[in-house]
């Protein structure tokens, strides 16, 4: 049943459990369950005992389907929007509250301390969708639970929580970063209470010597309610330069400590150092972690996000001023401008629509960002057809045959969606672009073969023109179909032309890939550069190629791929050198940073050229089983990106710290990260440049805050070292990060490696040599080259299709792996990419996309998918086994021209992404195991020193304060990160 239908209350169907057995003549209107001495109607589904014993009501859970219930409610949703439950649980990942009315069906998680202790939850469930009717059956159940053992001293219903004061405190900021000496300069704090009502709140700030505070340095708050926000605002003073740091603290008897930190700075000239400041780029000496907020920025944001190491910035409206004024406030943060426009719905730099469809549909693009080039020849156009009949000017549509109408119509929200086109006159059999006029698919006949066009208006596109009969061609765009925030109209998106054979415009001279390269350059220098200090970079976000492409417009479908060389994304590459270069009259980036979208490692692959990549929804889009690619992926970024580098794992998924209403749906899509799986991203990103997002939540959460909401509750207690309130705490790496090899088993194969490797799947169209034993780089290597493919007359396949076109196989290991365990991959590999013998010098740096996979006879494990380049490198994954049997390690290198070497292969029991890497002040852990706990050794890894857990608020059962000893024990995919005593 949906959540929000209506709930017939005598369907033993509308919640498991609920429903089956006869209410009681007199329902209950009280909505305070204390078990005193009764369990107040309250039992078990499945049958487990329940008793009241020392005042708490005690059960048995055996498993996600035990739920304790009581029925025979009356109690108004409405009236109570706040449910409390103290209880204390021996087990399980979080508890879930159900309430049935007569008009919904609701479930509230909340995240559940499993240490036997007596935790109080607050639970909003007023943030629920439709929290209306007459609440008449409550449930409760646990997550995960397995003979668990729980003890409940009260669930009450009410307008406010009656759990402890839990104090926040959202944000301690000054109003700059270096401010002027003698002159009065405000620091604003913004605090909450998200537990239960406070009494007599206080707030202290101390400051560095030689600063003073205006008034009173202690301020009195009063009382504070549930979700009660207070904004507080000092003054500070400094006769002469200086710095440190001021600090914030919440007193308050019945709450826990609560505090936060923030440098600041006085100085003579504070726009000249801001100035000196930003040019000597001081975030990359910024101490570990390193927090990242998410396109959060507005201009009514500017003032409490400065504790952020690195902030992304939609390249869009008013956030273009508000990301120059934070950093002129804050010059020592990374602010990059990302090219992505989510308001209008398109969610890539290359999802684009013409100006006129902007115009059609009243999109509200910023005209001098997303204005679109005039020159209709620069799309990608999909396989078209040329025009039956006769289209007249007067006509506004028209029916055309076309050879398969599967190219013009798109499934999205489970039905086929018409795409639109673009039609234009052919001379000579060349396309005449200056006679084309942009139309919409409103008809699609499959067994007629026909397509009905309607123009779009002539208030968007200017006066209509005549197409004939045999002489003009229509064709479909290749983008995809957005609908804005799942409402609204669809917004059909463009893609580019970047490859060699787009057109160029004959009024420019110009091809797609420098029109848009100088676009981008021009904007910067004139709405992001034309401050001082501006925002360092710019990227790129959404980069897809359209395999449905015709590149060079020739009616055939190529996917761009034509001779076994993608030509969009050598045109994609070719767009960031010529936006850093500049041209013939106009001035590139130069050394201001340019990031990409490179989430996998089929995206952008000139790591040399760009200054870094975002990896998104890290691990990877399709779950956790691809950590091991998303973690070789970020590695290789932060090592290789030309410098200065700000690679960046980004994370967006509802986790057990954000549980809002949407959370089910999420969980159902595979879009819900546990919060061990959230540490875990933040120490693996501690193993490279140290970034990763800011806020827990998801894209809900992104969206809602679209526009400006206030200030979220979901900062990382891993940023700021939970209560202590730090940010940065862990200071500077002592060392690289170390990957543990400890736990690894012998070799499984055998000590001649170099001997029984065979090429297997090879596919027609492509010509391969080897493989053989080369000498390379001064080792014996296996080589595998791709002399030449040939895919004419073939379907169009992706990645993973195409690399099948040659596959290296290993010998076999000498024994049967089990499926139920991980293994280490270990090898050396270095590839010889052509694209600069066929395309020439500019291309030499881009490396290769190489698939690895453990194969049995008959099955295929999961492919890991990494990045070769010319220089060798030396590569570990986790592998599954497919099967219980000997398996090869296949090398999927069939996708792309070249050479591939691997040598020094090793298959090891183990898994591979253990990490530890230790700071001036703390130690970070990192077990990526999806299957067994890892132990770490402090006494070997610590350099000497003892170290403890920080005190959190999020996961204080994991990050409880308390020392670690000499061993300490990582679960399955988690992450600790421990504090220096």
């Amino acid at each position: 049943m949906r959540s929000g239908s209506f709930v017939d209350p005598s369907a033993p169907w509308a919640l498991p459990g609920i429903g089956d057995k006869p209410e009681p003549a007199e329902k209950r209107t009280d909505a305070s369950f204390e078990f005193n001495k009764t369990v107040e109607g309250w039992r078990a589904k499945d049958g487990s005992d329940v008793a009241v014993r020392d005042g708490a009501l005690c059960a048995t859970l055996n498993g996600d389907g035990s739920l304790l219930k009581v029925m025979g409610l009356d109690i108004d949703a409405a009236a109570h929007p706040v449910a409390t439950v103290r209880m204390a649980a021996s087990g399980g990942k979080r508890g879930v509250c159900v309430f049935v009315s007569d008009k919904m069906v609701k479930e509230v998680p909340f995240r559940l301390i499993a240490d036997g202790a007596m935790h109080s939850y607050t639970l909003r469930c007023a943030r629920q969708d439709r929290w209306v009717g007459q609440i008449w059956g409550m449930g409760l159940r646990v997550e995960g639970a397995e003979d668990t053992q729980v003890r409940i001293d009260f669930i009450r219903l009410g307008k406010t929580s009656h759990a402890p004061p839990d104090l926040r405190i959202l944000s301690l900021s000054p109003e700059r970063r270096i401010m002027a000496v003698s002159k009065p300069a405000a620091v604003k704090a913004w605090v909450r209470n998200v537990g239960g009502p406070a009494k007599n709140v206080a707030a202290r700030l101390s400051v560095p010597a030689g600063v003073e505070v205006e008034g009173n340095a202690t301020r009195p708050i009063g009382a504070m309610g549930l979700d009660e926000q207070k904004e507080l605002t000092w003054t500070l003073r400094s006769a002469k330069p200086a710095s440190g740091s001021i600090r914030l603290e919440l007193m308050e008897s019945d709450a826990p400590q609560c505090a936060k930190v923030r440098p600041v700075q006085f100085a003579a000239d504070p726009d000249r150092a801001a100035r000196e400041l930003a040019r000597s780029r001081p975030w990359l000496r910024a101490g570990y972690p390193r927090c990242m907020d998410f396109r959060h920025l507005f201009p009514q944001s500017v003032m409490f996000l400065g504790h952020n190491t690195v902030f992304l910035v939609d390249f869009i409206g008013d956030k273009i001023k508000a990301a120059q004024e934070f950093k002129r406030r804050y010059p020592d943060r990374l602010v990059l401008m990302q090219v992505n426009d989510e308001l209008n719905g398109l969610w890539g730099s290359w999802h684009c629509v013409p100006r006129e469809f902007a115009a059609k549909e009243g999109l509200k693009c910023d005209p001098a960002i997303f204005p679109m080039p005039a020159f209709r020849g620069y799309w990608l156009l999909g396989p078209g057809a040329t025009m039956s009949r006769d289209m007249p000017a007067d006509v506004e549509t028209c029916e055309c045959s076309v050879p398969d109408t599967k190219w013009f119509v798109l499934r999205r929200y489970g039905r086929d969606v018409p795409r639109d086109v673009l039609i234009y006159r052919r001379v000579d059999g060349k396309p005449d672009w200056t006679h084309s006029e942009y139309a919409s698919v409103v008809k699609v006949d499959k067994e007629k073969k026909t397509i009905t066009l309607k123009r779009w208006p002539k208030a968007a596109v200017g006066a209509w023109h005549t197409f004939r009969a045999g002489e003009s061609y229509v064709a479909p765009s290749v983008g995809s179909i957005y609908r804005l925030f799942n409402k609204g109209p669809l917004i059909k998106t463009w893609v580019p032309n970047l490859t060699k054979f787009c057109p160029r415009d004959p009024a420019t001279g110009m091809d797609a890939k420098t029109w848009w390269a100088k676009h981008f350059a021009d904007l910067w220098h004139t709405r992001i550069a034309n401050v001082e200090p501006h925002p360092d970079g710019i990227e790129f976000d959404g980069l897809a190629e359209g395999r449905i492409g015709d590149c060079n417009n020739d009616g055939v479908v190529d996917g761009c791929e034509i001779g076994g060389i993608n030509y969009w994304k050598l045109g994609l590459y070719d767009f960031f050198r010529t936006l850093r270069e500049g041209g013939d009259g106009w001035k590139g980036l130069g050394d201001d940073l340019i990031l990409a979208d490179c989430s996998n490692p089929s995206g952008p692959r000139c790591v040399r050229l760009l200054n870094g990549s975002e990896n998104e929804e890290f691990p990877s889009f399709q779950g956790t089983r691809f950590l091991p690619t998303g973690m070789d992926l970020y590695r290789v970024w932060c090592a290789q990106a030309a410098r200065p580098s700000a690679s960046y794992l980004q994370g967006r998924f509802a986790c057990d710290t954000y549980l809002e209403h949407d959370w089910r749906s999420l969980r159902e899509r595979g879009k819900f990260h546990d919060d061990s799986l959230v540490r875990l991203s933040i120490a693996l990103a501690c193993m490279g440049d140290g970034i990763y997002t800011y806020r827990a939540g998801s894209r809900r959460d992104i969206q809602g805050t679209l526009s400006f909401q206030g200030l979220l509750e979901y900062p990382w207690d891993e940023y700021h070292a939970g209560k202590e309130g730090t940010y940065n705490w862990l200071g500077l790496p002592v060392g690289e990060a170390i990957r543990l090899t400890d736990h690894f088993g012998p070799d499984l194969l055998p000590t001649n490696g170099l001997k029984g490797w065979e090429l297997a799947g090879t596919k027609s169209g492509a010509e391969i040599a080897g493989p053989e034993i080369v000498n390379a780089e001064g080792r014996q290597r296996v080589e595998v080259n791709v002399r030449s493919i040939d895919t004419t007359g073939l379907p169009q396949v992706g990645r993973n299709d195409a690399a099948e076109r040659a596959v290296l196989l290993s010998p076999p290991t000498a024994h049967a792996l089990d499926p139920q365990k991980e293994y280490c991959v270990e090898f050396w590999i270095s590839a010889d990419p052509q694209y600069d013998e066929k395309e020439g010098e500019r291309f030499a740096d881009i490396w290769r996309c190489v698939g690895v996979q453990l194969r049995s006879k008959d099955r295929r494990g999961t492919e890991q998918w990494i990045l070769v380049g010319p220089q060798p490198r030396c590569v570990a994954l986790t592998l599954r086994a497919p099967s219980a049997a000997k398996c090869n390690v296949a090398f999927r290198v069939g996708g792309e021209l070249g050479p591939v070497r691997v040598g020094g292969l090793r298959v090891r029991e183990g898994c591979a992404e253990v990490f530890a890497r230790r700071f001036e002040h703390g130690l970070v852990l990192a077990n990526g195991s999806s299957v067994l706990p890892y132990t770490f050794d402090i006494a070997k890894l610590g350099g000497g020193r003892a170290y403890r857990r920080f005190r959190g608020a999020q996961a204080p059962d994991v990050n409880n304060g308390r020392p670690v000893g000499q061993r300490v024990t990582v679960p399955p995919q988690d992450g600790l990160l421990l504090m220096a005593e």
